[in-house]
Parts: C-alpha cells; structure tokens; sequence
C-alpha cells in the first residue's frame, strides 16, 4: 500500500509538473515562409486561387500520396473548397476553404481538421520589377493540451510551406513557350447567344467571373428554349483597348431563326474565309498569337471584315497551362 502510494504521488507530481509547464507554452502558432518569383502576380495568382491547381504545385501530394482529393463549391476563389482524406500518417482527414479572393494581391483560407476549424492560412502577392514576392502566412490557437503538438508545427509545417513555394517557382519560372499554327479556311455559317461584358485585362477575377456568370445564365436560357449548344464556347470581341476588352461570351447553337431576348443577344456569322490560329500553351502568352495574326494578314495582303473570336477548347482556369488550347478566328477578305 505504501509503494501504490509513494506511485500515485510521483503521477501526480508529473502531472502537475507538465500542466504547470504547458501553462507556459506558446498558445498560439504563427510563422510565414516567402519566395520571389520572376513572373507577374496576376500570372501567379490563378494558380493560388483555383484550388484544382494546387496538385500541380502543392506539398502535401508528397506528403501523403495516397490521399484522395475532392472539391466543392467554385472552382476559383471564395467559397472554393478542397477536401481530402488520408492514411493517419499522412495527411489525415481535412478541408480548406478560400474565405478572401483579392485578386491579384491576397487570398485568405481557414484550414480544418476533420469537421473542427483550426486555424488561417494567407498568400499576399507583391509585385515589384517583373517580379513577384509571395507570401505564405499561417496561425492558429491552440487548445490547452494541444500547445505540445505547437511546438513542432511551425518547423514541419514551415518546410511544406518551403517545398510549395519553391514548387510554385519552378512552374512559373518554366519557360513554357506558346506554339501556335496558321491557316486560311472557310469556317462555315453558325449562330450564337450570348452575354455582352466589359472587363479589365489585368483584373482575372473579374474576367473569370464574368466568363463563369455568363456562360451559366446562357446555359441555363438555351435549355429553357429547347436549344441545344453544338460547339465550345466562344468570346467575341467587340473592341480592345488600353487593357479593356468588351466581348460577348457566347456559346452557338442549332438554330438559325434567333432574337435577341433581354441580356441575351442574337449573334450571327455568315460564313466566310477566317484566318484561324490555333494555340497550345499559356493563355496569357496569347498576345503573341495576336501579334503574329496580325503579321500575317498584313503579308498575305487579306482585310478583315467582321470582329475576331476566340473559341475555348479546353477551360484555362482547370487546365495546367501548358496544356491550355484555344482557337483565334478572323474573318478576313482578299483583296480584288
């Protein structure tokens, strides 16, 4: 009985010991890592706050490769979610949700464990010189008997942070080089609906709402009138001008005896030669297919007749850039 005792007093001792000596850990984490990036931050930014993206940059696809990925709300800025479940060596059971989308300079997420909310995460982008800092903020409080676990976190979280960023460099630093191909073809007659918009260039969130905003409202309309798309969407440009663009985004249809109905506008092509350039590669290196369009009506002598276009094959805020494809038309004329 003496020696049960004489036990349950050194427990207890060490007990008291190691409640008196968490009183006095960190109850909070804070810590930011950072890189410098030669790229712009509204080249960056998308590749942050589309959160599908994050597999082509993210550490914790190495920290757990078996884990399992999924996603929920938008596909790009707040209310974006990503969820993922993992081996409990590995990444466990979480979620991430974007709450700010401030493009191109923050974006702020609330990080959980399993269903509890534990803690913020912050990327700020500071451009300067052709070249951009980025900011990976973390901080969390920590509960009572959690503060042990704290002290470990920013050294193992911190170097994820590291092998992201540095991850995230690589890709934009990749001197991935837009290719393109020229023809002159007949593109045959079509009609379209679609939205009018008027966006500034620099500005992606607003571009990419616009885009998402128009294309749902149009889909939604085509099926209403018992119409069906029959091609990729399109953007048809009305003017450009000192970053503005105003432009219909479009989707056509198979119908040729079309009103327009309030925001939806009735767009028709009448067929005709168009100079098309296909491009493979960045979509925000386009101008230098524009650039090179523009060389080669000039040196084939041909007249544009109607507004160019752009037709998506595949979706620039889901697809890695190097693989983003996209067709530019213009109609054109040749000279009597």
């Amino acid at each position: 009985m003496k020696a049960l005792k004489i036990i349950f007093s050194i427990v207890a001792a060490v007990i008291v010991i190691l409640l008196i000596a968490t009183a006095f850990l960190p109850s909070k984490v804070n810590f930011k890592r950072s890189v410098e990036i030669s790229a712009s931050a509204a080249e960056i930014y998308p590749h942050v706050d589309c959160l599908k993206r994050w597999d082509d940059w993210s550490p914790w696809k190495e920290v757990d490769p078996a884990a399992n990925f999924s996603f929920e709300g938008p596909d790009c800025g707040k209310g974006a979610i990503m969820k993922w479940s993992g081996s409990n060596k590995g990444m466990g059971r979480g979620s991430l949700k974007i709450v700010e989308s401030e493009p191109p300079n923050k974006i702020k997420y609330e990080f959980y464990i399993y269903d509890s909310k534990f803690g913020e995460g912050e990327f700020t982008f500071k451009e300067k010189g052709g070249r951009t800092k980025v900011e990976w903020s973390f901080k969390a409080d920590l509960d009572f008997f959690a503060r042990w676990a704290g002290l470990g976190m920013e050294s193992m979280m911190g170097d994820d942070f590291e092998k992201g960023l540095k991850n995230l460099k690589k890709i934009l630093e990749k001197p991935t080089q837009l290719k393109f191909k020229m023809s002159i073809q007949t593109t045959p007659p079509f009609a379209a609906y679609g939205i009018r918009n008027a966006v500034d260039l620099s500005d992606s969130l607003a571009v990419r709402n616009a885009f998402e905003s128009s294309y749902k409202k149009l889909a939604n309309f085509i099926e209403k009138k018992g119409l069906k798309i029959v091609g990729a969407p399109i953007a048809i440009t009305n003017s450009y001008e000192k970053g503005k663009w105003d432009f219909y985004a479009a989707f056509p249809i198979n119908a040729k005896n079309i009103k327009d109905e309030g925001i939806f506008k009735a767009i028709f092509f009448p067929g005709g030669l168009t100079v098309k350039c296909s491009t493979f590669g960045p979509y925000e290196q386009s101008y230098v297919a524009y650039n090179a369009i523009e060389k080669f009506i000039k040196d084939n002598k041909l007249k544009i007749t109607g507004n160019s276009w752009e037709e998506y094959i595949t979706d620039p805020n889901k697809t890695p850039s190097e693989k983003a494809r996209m067709n530019i038309y213009f109609p054109v004329e040749k000279p009597q």
